[in-house]
């Protein structure tokens, strides 16, 4: 498989299961005696994961997505601690170790592209 294909495989993988790693992350990004996240957690949750869903087909993309759809700085951390095992925990077994090697070293590349 070329690296095309494993880039439009893995990000149909993470659109089927956007919403249950945005929820995941979500409550992954919440203080820690939160019963629920705030709608900040919700915010920064939805942004990270579309972000890093397309920096697979284009970092470039991703990086507008993140500038236009700014959260508080803390979260862009937060968010890259807690993405591999919320990756494992939501897509099991397609979770390998290639898959999230790519999901976070997108992640990161469109993070690092941002202004300081």
């Amino acid at each position: 498989m070329n690296t095309s294909s494993l880039s439009d495989v893995s990000t149909e993988l993470l659109r089927a299961r956007r919403q249950d790693i945005a929820a995941a992350m979500a409550r992954y990004l919440a203080e820690p005696d939160a019963i629920e996240p705030s709608a900040e957690d919700n915010q920064a949750a939805n942004s990270l994961v579309d972000a890093m869903i397309a920096s697979f087909s284009d970092p470039d993309a991703a990086a507008k997505l993140l500038a236009a759809h700014p959260v508080s700085r803390p979260y862009y951390a937060q968010f890259g601690d807690g993405l591999t095992p919320i990756l494992r925990d939501v897509m099991g077994e397609a979770a390998d170790p290639s898959f999230l090697s790519r999901s976070v070293d997108g992640y990161w590349r469109a993070v690092r592209s941002l202004p300081a």
